[in-house]
């Protein structure tokens, strides 16, 4: 008799029951909660070894998560003393790069001065040249429009005499034409008159001379051929500007007196020529 079957049984039924029944059930029964409290053992111990699995794991876990925070914090310490090194690179070419512009300026500013002061000395070397030339061509008369195959000094003397109504003699050294003699052109004269004042004054009268034979006849002053070319590049430049489109209404002005261009008041070209 099993001991499940002896606890179907009332109080009374039990007492009927033989005792070494009772004794073989009770050790039968005993037998069985042993294996099942070693079943329970092994599971136990199955379960503190999971435990103790899973307790490894999560020590393996944090000590990672540990390192993980330290490697964060060299990281970051690193990273912060590359910042730092970074801006002190910045601040270094910051400053050479501020210790080169003001080399830079300094020099410009020298070399300005420099190129002033060359300026001035070449404007003064031009104007001295300009002025010893002026000397050496200032008696003489540049007369255009006079044809070829005329007596020049006859037909120069009744011109100069017409131009400032007295009789005008000139000495056959002083009239000579310029260039080579070419077919179908007309050479200027040069004409040499007794003084700058005279040649100043017979070209005044020559622009109010109205007579018929001043036709076609110009008469100025003579030039070295530098200046009369920067006074033609000037004239062209004045006229190139006033044909503008943006300068309609503008006030294109030559001041022969300064030698410069202006456009409403602001120079836009000025004399430089080259000797």
């Amino acid at each position: 008799m099993s001991l499940a079957e002896l606890r179907k049984k009332s109080t009374t039924e039990l007492k009927k029951v033989n005792k070494d029944d009772l004794i073989n059930a009770i050790k039968e029964n005993a037998f069985d909660v042993a294996t099942e409290i070693n079943a329970i053992k092994v599971g136990q111990d199955m379960a503190m070894q999971k435990l103790d699995s899973l307790i490894t794991k999560l020590e393996t876990i944090e000590a990672d998560v540990r390192t993980l925070k330290q490697h964060k914090a060299r990281l970051r310490k690193e990273i912060d003393q590359i910042g730092d090194e970074i801006s002190n690179i910045r601040k270094s070419q910051q400053d050479r790069l501020n210790a080169l512009e003001e080399t830079m300026k300094k020099m410009t500013d020298e070399n300005n001065t420099k190129f002033e002061k060359l300026t001035t000395i070449v404007n003064k070397q031009q104007n001295f040249l300009e002025n010893i030339d002026q000397k050496e061509r200032g008696r003489n008369l540049i007369i255009q429009g006079i044809p070829e195959g005329e007596d020049d000094i006859a037909t120069i003397q009744n011109l100069l005499s017409t131009i400032s109504g007295a009789q005008e003699q000139v000495a056959s050294g002083k009239v000579k034409r310029l260039g080579k003699a070419e077919a179908d052109k007309t050479r200027a004269i040069l004409v040499e008159v007794s003084s700058v004042e005279k040649r100043n004054k017979l070209i005044n009268q020559a622009r109010e001379c109205k007579a018929p034979t001043m036709k076609n006849i110009r008469v100025k002053k003579d030039l070295h051929p530098t200046v009369r070319s920067e006074w033609k590049r000037l004239f062209s430049v004045r006229d190139a500007e006033t044909k503008k489109p943006e300068n309609q209404g503008k006030s294109i002005h030559l001041d022969f007196k300064k030698r410069e261009i202006t456009c409403d008041g602001t120079v836009i070209d000025s004399w430089n020529p080259v000797f």
